[in-house]
């Protein structure tokens, strides 16, 4: 799979510019916050993130799962 070019996954129903995401991740400190700033959904975030090279800047941190205790 090749990496898309940031430019392609931007719409014209977004409202901001390359440029403007680049300054939104800049600003956020969490991918909730900058799919918040952006206003679109959480995969697009990623792709986004991901074809800009910067989805590594955010730590998403270890991933804990709670489970009820089993009884025997």
């Amino acid at each position: 799979m090749t990496s898309a070019d940031p430019r392609d996954l931007i719409r014209r129903s977004d409202a901001f510019t390359l440029a403007e995401f680049h300054d939104m991740v800049d600003d956020a400190e969490t991918i909730l916050d900058l799919q918040q700033a952006a206003r679109v959904d959480r995969v697009r975030t990623i792709r986004l993130l991901k074809a800009c090279g910067r989805y590594d800047e955010f730590d998403r941190g270890p991933v804990q799962r709670f489970r009820e205790p089993q009884d025997s």
